[in-house]
């Protein structure tokens, strides 16, 4: 999914469209650090605010890091008559 974020610079707004949570969210940490003020929109319309793009990034990176659990396969049991 990607976002963009649009910064309120000086000469107007500036938009950047980021591939990716991770990447959308150092670019607003990039932006706030320079002082200006930032929209981010997902491409399915909705607007985020710093705290709800920054709680998606850690959910999506702990489910990435989450251990892999093992799939067991079951057979049915055999019941004699």
């Amino acid at each position: 999914m990607s976002y963009t974020v649009i910064a309120a610079a000086e000469s107007g707004p500036v938009a950047t469209v980021a591939a990716s949570v991770l990447d959308a969210l150092r670019l607003v940490h990039d932006l706030e650090k320079d002082g200006d003020q930032v929209t981010i929109a997902s491409d399915t319309g909705w607007i985020l605010t710093v705290e709800e793009l920054e709680a998606l990034a850690k959910a999506l990176t702990t489910d990435l890091r989450a251990p892999r659990q093992k799939i067991v396969r079951r057979r049915p049991l055999k019941v004699s008559a």
